[in-house]
């Protein structure tokens, strides 16, 4: 008796998870990133809330969306790029424009079962400035200044040119998730030109 007790309590809670009722409610879910985004850096939520929204909070849908790369024509030579400088291991996930707090991004997301890592271009507002910041900078080997923080489990490293932001975020150790955007700064600023 007791066992088949147990084995109902199971196969009900399996249906409970699968139907969501057991999962965090997207509004909660919102609400915690939400919460993570507060402790950043005002600049650094511009990447940081795409990076939540776009990647974290929809991560399991994005394998089933079809084809990986959704950019648009113009902006594939992104792909190769990126991807020569992820870490091995990381595939890509998606690659898209986005829309997330009224503005537009090119978000490319790489991952696996273990870490996930995005890189978000995004068009600078009035006013935006990560030279303004008082986060920590380091220059890259081309003498582009890179600006780091941690947030809770988060790595996020950023540049700037004259018109764009862009950012790698990640849950990878702070210095592999630096070394990506280093390794990209040079050949960005040409890209963004471009733009």
């Amino acid at each position: 008796m007791s066992l088949a007790a147990t084995l109902a309590i199971c196969i009900g809670s399996w249906i409970a998870y699968q139907l969501g009722t057991l999962r965090l409610t997207t509004a909660a879910q919102e609400s915690e990133f939400a919460a993570i985004s507060r402790q950043s850096a005002s600049i650094l939520r511009v990447g940081l809330g795409d990076h939540l929204h776009c990647a974290v909070l929809r991560r399991p849908a994005l394998r089933s969306q079809g084809p990986a790369n959704k950019l648009p024509e113009n902006l594939r030579e992104f792909m190769p790029l990126v991807q020569s400088k992820v870490p091995a291991g990381l595939p890509l996930i998606l690659a898209h424009e986005c829309r997330f707090g009224g503005r537009n991004f090119i978000h490319l997301t790489f991952g696996n079962d273990q870490n996930l890592l995005s890189l978000i271009v995004a068009r600078k507002q009035n006013g935006e400035s990560l030279r303004t910041s008082t986060l920590p900078a380091k220059l890259s080997q081309a003498g582009i200044p890179i600006y780091t923080a941690a947030v809770q489990q988060f790595q996020v490293a950023a540049l700037e040119d004259a018109n764009f932001l862009v950012f790698t975020i990640s849950d990878l150790p702070q210095r592999n998730n630096l070394d990506v955007l280093t390794d990209l700064a040079p050949s960005l600023q040409t890209l963004l030109i471009r733009l």
